[in-house]
């Protein structure tokens, strides 16, 4: 069977895909907030990691929403974009690398839990494309001819995908 539109995990605009882009819109709200509202010398993180991490978190929500990610094939052949995607995020931590030392040395457990969200977020938005693209979906096209089982294994990626991404943003 089909899913509802509504509920569809790789629709646009569904209720799952509203739910993870109004947590990223919240957690960038708040980088933003932060940004604005406190003073300069007590800032921990630095305003320049809370500016970055408010830009892209509101990014992220709005690509959930309107899926732009989707549209960088056009502009990358090959699936490039997700390198763009993987060099800023572990290009953050080692750029900003004095305000995550400080933040584990201060907020270690919050600190932990949200490293753990982000890996578990990666895993499901980054990892599983990655391993579509070189593994699963070369495997299935040279192994079945059977279109249902193709779209039942590709429904069952989606799935994990979008749950190991929420969850992320759970521990976040």
């Amino acid at each position: 069977g089909h899913p509802l539109p509504a509920f569809d995990l790789d629709g646009l605009r569904t209720i799952p895909s509203m739910l993870q882009a109004l947590h990223l819109f919240a957690f960038g709200f708040i980088a933003l907030a932060l940004f604005f509202l406190q003073p300069q010398v007590t800032s921990l993180p630095s305003r320049s990691l809370l500016l970055t991490i408010g830009i892209l978190l509101t990014y992220g929500g709005i690509d959930e929403v309107w899926k732009i990610h989707l549209q960088f094939d056009r502009l990358f052949p090959h699936h490039q974009w997700i390198a763009i995607y993987i060099a800023v995020a572990f290009g953050l931590p080692i750029f900003f690398y004095r305000d995550v030392i400080a933040l584990w040395k201060r907020y270690r457990r919050a600190t932990g839990f949200t490293l753990l969200g982000l890996c578990l977020f990666g895993l499901g938005g980054f990892a599983t494309e990655v391993f579509t693209i070189a593994f699963l979906k070369p495997f299935l096209l040279n192994n079945f001819q059977f279109d249902d089982t193709i779209k039942f294994v590709l429904s069952v990626k989606v799935a994990v995908e979008e749950f190991l991404e929420l969850l992320g943003e759970n521990f976040v």
